[in-house]
């Protein structure tokens, strides 16, 4: 009985060995099966210290004032004098044009006809003699000015016999009155008065018919006076045609372009063989005497470190040759809502299409908390950081991401400096496997 019992006790002291093994054995695995399957993320410690501003930006050189010379008509193109980089100066030759009249020739041309019969048939409509005409044509005599007197004259007259009837009229007027209050026998007197009304009143009749007579010329001469502005007009119309076909046809044989700027050739447009329209942009010319610019993006909270004439530094000057930029503008990205564009008048031994990279506005200041750029993340609730919060269990520890809205004070070209309190030697995710949300549990890279 003995042995039996103690054999029972054996089996079942083997039997708890073993169970607790493949316990710990399970739990093992299920903790290292766990861990593989959280997310790697790497950390560095908050830090405090130092940080040195310094806004870094890559540009492309461009011409500040770019000067387009355009075509004036549609001209085909015989050679090109010039080549990008090369220095013109004003008047030199740079462009030469095939013989030929041009489609803004011919067009002025029959511009012109159309004026010319729109002038013969309003000349039959009118009533200016033809030697009044001929003498407008020939430019002896502008009739205008005659008729613009007569006109003054004419309503000068009728306005002057006009006040005359008026003033014999109250005459009349006032003797009728005076007869009226005479008595019956004051004959003498009534025949006086009657005998002056009978002479005003003629002279009133005779006064009416030369104001009728007056207001028909007036009308008449005014007539004529609108007519000749007509006449005139269309005559201004013709001879600004005559002499635009008279330039054209200067241009349409061994036509030249000419530089309208000295400068340099920034970029040509056209090849020789091509044909161009008015307006065509054939070459641009960077002026003599004008800086050259440069422009790069960057955050909202770099580009307010920087002023209107900080000097930037060019960080690429390989070459050592004497070049210097100046902060011109400051301005919203076109392109970037969320950044700034500043722009750099840059001097010196450059040419447009070379790239240099910048460095403009170092400033330093100590701050309490300093983190990796990398750690600082933006959502649609503001800018935060993730930081490692650790939690112990019989297994070994456990990390967990929490979350810590910050404002970002400062920058250079690889930390940043961040509002908030946080303990000492605490860590924040810099980069992950993949994204990690607050409160997700991760695993630390080794």
């Amino acid at each position: 009985m003995e042995e039996t019992s103690k054999l029972k006790k054996e089996r079942i002291k083997t039997i708890a060995i073993v169970f607790l093994t493949v316990l710990l054995i399970l739990t093992f695995f299920s903790n290292t099966i766990m861990n593989h399957s959280l997310v790697e993320v790497s950390t560095e410690t908050i830090d405090s210290g130092s940080i040195t501003t310094k806004v870094r930006g890559t540009g492309t050189v461009t011409a500040g004032d770019l000067y387009e010379l355009k075509a004036e008509d549609v001209r085909k193109i015989r050679t090109i004098n010039v080549k990008p980089g090369d220095e013109i100066s004003q008047g030199d030759i740079v462009v030469t044009l095939e013989d030929e009249e041009s489609e803004e020739l011919e067009t002025a041309k029959e511009d012109l006809l159309r004026k010319q019969n729109a002038y013969n048939q309003l000349v039959l409509k009118t009533q200016i003699t033809s030697g009044e005409r001929f003498q407008v044509e020939q430019g002896r005599e502008d009739p205008l000015y005659t008729m613009q007197d007569a006109i003054t004259w004419a309503e000068a007259d009728y306005e002057g016999n006009e006040a005359e009837k008026n003033m014999i009229d109250a005459r009349i007027a006032k003797l009728k009155d005076e007869l009226s209050y005479l008595d019956d026998d004051d004959d003498k007197k009534a025949k006086k008065i009657n005998k002056e009304i009978e002479q005003l009143q003629l002279q009133s009749d005779e006064l009416a018919i030369q104001l009728v007579q007056k207001d028909l010329y007036k009308t008449n001469i005014s007539n004529l006076y609108t007519q000749q502005l007509g006449l005139d007009a269309e005559l201004l119309e013709i001879s600004f045609l005559q002499k635009k076909i008279k330039k054209l046809e200067e241009k349409a044989v061994n036509a030249e372009i000419e530089a309208p700027v000295s400068g340099t050739i920034s970029e040509i447009s056209v090849m020789a063989g091509n044909t161009v329209q008015a307006g065509d942009v054939i070459m641009t010319i960077q002026p003599a005497g004008k800086d050259f610019s440069i422009t790069f993006s960057t955050t909202k909270e770099l580009a307010a470190k920087v002023s209107k004439g900080d000097i930037a530094q060019i960080v690429n000057n390989w070459s050592g040759d004497d070049i210097k930029a100046v902060v011109k503008t400051i301005h919203k990205s076109k392109t970037d809502k969320n950044k700034m564009d500043v722009t750099f008048d840059i001097s010196g031994n450059v040419a447009v299409g070379e790239t240099y990279t910048l460095s403009v506005g170092e400033k330093s200041a100590n701050y309490d908390s300093i983190v990796p750029t990398s750690a600082v993340r933006e959502d649609a609730n503001g800018k935060y950081v993730l930081y490692i919060e650790t939690k112990s269990t019989p297994l070994g520890n456990r990390y967990y991401a929490r979350r810590q809205n910050v404002e970002v004070l400062t920058s250079d070209d690889t930390k940043s400096a961040i509002s908030g309190t946080f303990d000492w030697g605490t860590y924040v995710i810099t980069t992950t496997q993949k994204p990690v949300k607050e409160n997700d549990q991760v695993r630390l890279a080794d």
